[in-house]
């Protein structure tokens, strides 16, 4: 199968082209001609393309698809999920397939105050509040935490101390500040299969963070976050598209 891996530079690519280099003709794209995940496969193999906020980006890598014969597009930069997700269907039509969520869930959890406004009935979420001219700061409890509603990266993101901080952020809806929850922090990855049922869990420890990103994690085993889903799904075979 002929496969193309966007974010050529980062460890999420790299990943995948080990699990799936044996067995698979990989082709690595990045807008940076230096990506070290580049150069883990021919040069006729490489791409440079177009940031994923950048106009021509699903047009490009559509028509770049095409040219090598892709089967199965795997993006692994957050900002090309959305614009690729908007153009699926011109994907489907030529045979290409992407492992990615819809456009309208992308576009919720991309915006972190719409996310948690949507689980909010879930009970799981901490307390939040978008930081708004009208927004009483003398009402919010301190220490708080504060984050831009739309980034990455753990741009922006601060532990707030004092109300004083506080004034020092803008006040016009693109700022969230919620609960500070203290003690260790975890990521879960999920693994869905294409009818939308989880096929498994792994939780795991942050043990180390660099950006927001975790770079160095412990799996972690916990009864209670066992997670069966045979009743659920009778055909084991994973589809990814």
């Amino acid at each position: 199968m002929n496969i193309l891996l966007t974010g050529a530079g980062g460890a999420a690519a790299v990943s995948v082209w080990k699990s799936l280099n044996q067995e698979h003709e990989l082709y690595m794209a990045d807008i940076d001609p230096c990506a070290a995940g580049l150069y883990l496969v021919p040069p006729a193999r490489r791409l440079i393309i177009p940031r994923g906020n950048a106009p021509e980006f699903s047009s490009t890598l559509l028509l770049e698809c095409q040219k090598r014969q892709i089967e199965l597009l795997i993006p692994t930069v957050d900002t090309e999920l959305v614009p690729l997700a908007r153009q699926a269907e011109q994907f489907r039509e030529l045979g290409i397939k992407m492992p990615i969520s819809s456009a309208e869930t992308l576009e919720r959890c991309r915006d972190k105050y719409t996310l948690l406004t949507y689980c909010q009935n879930t009970g799981f979420t901490p307390e939040f509040n978008l930081l708004t001219p009208d927004r009483e700061l003398a009402t919010i409890q301190f220490p708080c935490f504060a984050k831009p509603r739309q980034g990455a990266g753990s741009n922006g993101a601060m532990t707030i101390n004092h109300v004083n901080e506080l004034e020092m952020l803008p006040k016009d809806g693109s700022y969230l500040i919620q609960e500070l929850l203290p003690g260790e922090e975890y990521s879960v990855d999920v693994y869905i299969h294409s009818s939308g049922h989880p096929m498994a869990a792994v939780p795991r420890l942050r043990m180390k963070i660099d950006s927001g990103i975790a770079v160095a994690a412990q799996t972690r085993i916990n009864k209670h976050w066992t997670l069966d889903c045979n009743d659920q799904i009778k055909n084991k075979d994973v589809i990814l598209c």
